[in-house]
């Protein structure tokens, strides 16, 4: 067995959002325009999704992530943000496996 601590899922995130600033500092405009891209397409998505009657609140609800009452309470676009909101662990990750990439091909790009 290992004599290394768990870390706590909050400790995690917490790395995770270390390592997205450091991303933004390396990679700059590049890295921002990656970071919106995800950000605003996951919440249009979740928008579209709830605006077209598919129940994203059930759908997050068989993950264990209770969002029910909130659709009563605010507006669509706010249900969409928070459901967006839930899902930024996984939008970090993709920022940091997409980024580089996607740098490495824009330099390579603008010196052809």
């Amino acid at each position: 067995m290992s004599d290394t601590p768990k870390k706590t899922p909050m400790e995690r995130l917490g790395e995770l959002k270390a390592k997205l600033q450091e991303g933004l500092e390396k990679y700059g405009p590049i890295a921002a325009i990656v970071w919106f891209t995800l950000f605003f397409g996951t919440w249009g998505g979740i928008y579209i999704a709830l605006n077209a009657g598919v129940d994203m609140i059930g759908v997050f609800a068989e993950y264990g992530i209770d969002m029910d009452g909130a659709a009563g309470t605010t507006g669509l676009v706010m249900v969409a943000y928070a459901l967006s909101q839930v899902t930024k662990p996984i939008r970090i990750v993709a920022f940091l496996a997409l980024t580089p990439p996607i740098a490495h091909w824009w330099t390579r790009r603008k010196r052809a």
